[in-house]
C-alpha cells in the first residue's frame, strides 16, 4: 500500500514539473507564431536555468532580429547577445 502510494505520489510530481518546463521547441514555436516576447520568455528563462545553452542563445537572437522593435534596436540586441555568448561559451559556433 505505501509503496503504490509512494509511486502514484511520485508520478503526479514528475507529470506536473513536465508540464510547466518548456523547450527550446516550446519558444520556436511562440516565434514563429509571432509571439516574440513569448518566445523572450522562454529562451530567457532556459538561460536562466544554464547560461551555456547554445540553441537558446542562437533563437533569443533570432527573436530580437525578427521582433517589432527598430531595426538599428534588434541588430544591436542580437549584436550584444552573440558577442557574450562566444566570449562564455569558448568560441562555440
Amino acid at each position: 500500500m505505501k509503496k503504490t502510494t509512494i509511486t502514484l505520489l511520485a508520478t503526479g510530481l514528475l507529470l506536473i514539473t513536465g508540464l510547466k518546463a518548456q523547450t527550446i521547441q516550446d519558444g520556436m514555436n511562440h516565434l514563429n507564431a509571432q509571439r516574440y516576447k513569448n518566445a523572450l520568455d522562454v529562451f530567457q528563462k532556459l538561460l536562466a536555468v544554464n547560461p551555456n545553452n547554445i540553441d537558446a542563445i542562437y533563437w533569443e537572437g533570432q527573436t530580437f532580429l525578427q521582433s517589432e522593435e527598430i531595426m538599428a534596436s534588434r541588430i544591436t540586441s542580437a549584436r550584444q547577445l552573440y558577442e557574450k555568448a562566444l566570449q562564455t561559451t569558448n568560441q562555440a559556433p
